[in-house]
């Protein structure tokens, strides 16, 4: 018999218990370092009270609070609640309720409430709700809701709501739903509402109205109003004296109105029974048209030598690919030479006018016209102006 020979059974005995062990060991080095990773929750503080953190009634940076009250600088986790401060706060994470600051207020975390600070409030994250500031609002993400500020708004990653200032509005995402400020609006995206403001500008597509001095848009689909409007392509109604679309599907009215793909700009004169001789330049953009002449000889007033500055805005019907009729109204400022024969009208006064006129192309660039109308002479620009109204003769040629 072989006494120093080990059984099988014991073997696996053997084996079965060196398992077990390094399971046990395992074990114990996972739960060591899940300890030793683990990250404690900040603690709760319902009330802090702060003269100049780290000196209050606690100074952990981390803690969770209800209400807070600083003086010259606060600094806390997250607040929930009331949090009021005399001079600069700072809260690293989230802030839910009211905040009112003197000088400066910066959220690390997500806003949700009322924050209205003296010079500047910073938001890092996405704010919804009211803020005020009587310089800036400045919000790195989403902002949903009001901003209000002296001098300008600004939100990182779009707008949801109204930006009001003084100077400057912008928005970096896409936007809506108002924005209002005395020198610019800016949103780089989209944007459906309305813009009002000195420069109202959208970096891609506007669904709603600018109504400012300049006007820009990448695509509009709604309204433009302004001194000068810009637009990539239009979809809609733009109203100024000058506007000027790459691309337009819709209606401009304006003094000039430039469409740089599907537009055309001629020179025309003409002569009339209303004034003897006008010359000046006709844009055309969807059949749509504007004639913007100056003109001279008065032969239905007191006073023959006179200066004509009128603006007709019409639409050309197609008869043929060469014949069309051209229908439109238009107002003239009449500048008559001083008279003093107090029988004369030598004062500034104004026409109205209505005409529809043939015209008939023989190439590109050359085309006749000539028809009639009315014309209604208004003696002065008072309520008191007596009124003449005559036929109007119109005949003349177009030159690109």
């Amino acid at each position: 018999m072989n006494m120093g020979r080990t059984s099988p059974s014991q073997h696996t005995k053997r084996r079965t218990a060196d398992t077990v062990s390094r399971c046990i060991v395992h074990g114990l080095i996972g739960l060591l370092l899940a300890a030793s990773t683990a990250t404690a929750e900040p603690a709760h503080h319902p009330l802090n009270l702060t003269f100049f953190y780290p000196l209050g009634t606690n100074q952990d940076p981390d803690i969770t609070t209800n209400f807070r009250l600083s003086l010259v600088y606060g600094r806390v986790g997250a607040v929930r609640g009331v949090d009021l401060n005399a001079g600069v706060s700072i809260i690293q994470r989230d802030l839910s309720g009211l905040q009112a600051t003197l000088l400066y207020s910066q959220v690390g975390g997500e806003f949700r409430g009322i924050a209205a600070t003296g010079l500047v409030n910073y938001f890092q994250s996405d704010s919804r709700g009211l803020q005020l500031a009587g310089l800036a609002n400045v919000d790195r993400g989403h902002f949903a809701g009001l901003q209000y500020a002296g001098l300008f708004n600004y939100v990182g990653d779009g707008l949801s709501g109204v930006q009001l200032t003084s100077v400057y509005n912008s928005s970096q995402g896409d936007g809506g739903f108002l924005q209002i400020a005395t020198v610019a609006n800016m949103n780089e995206g989209s944007f459906g509402g309305v813009q009002f403001g000195g420069l109202n500008f959208t970096g891609a597509r506007l669904t709603g109205a600018q109504l400012g001095l300049v006007n820009v848009a990448t695509e509009t689909h709604g309204f433009q109003g302004g001194l000068v409007n810009f637009a990539g392509e239009a979809h809609g109604l733009q109203i100024a004296p000058l506007n000027i679309i790459r691309r337009d599907h819709g209606v401009p009215i304006g003094l000039i109105n430039i469409d740089e793909e599907n537009g055309t700009a001629d020179w025309i004169t003409f002569g009339s029974s209303f004034a003897a001789i006008n010359t000046g330049v006709r844009t055309t953009v969807n059949r749509f048209y504007s004639m913007l002449t100056v003109g001279s000889g008065d032969l239905q007033g007191d006073i023959e030598e006179a200066v004509f500055l009128t603006w007709n805005y019409g639409y050309a019907i197609p008869l043929s690919k060469a014949v069309s009729i051209d229908v439109d109204l238009g107002f003239a400022h009449i500048i008559p030479e001083s008279s003093e024969d107090p029988d004369l009208n030598d004062e500034l006064h104004f026409a109205l006018q209505a005409r529809a006129l043939a015209e008939v192309r023989f190439s590109r660039k050359v085309a006749v016209f000539a028809g009639g109308g009315v014309s209604s002479v208004y003696s002065e620009y008072s309520s008191n102006a007596t009124q003449k109204t005559e036929a109007l003769v119109v005949a003349g040629v177009s030159i690109f």
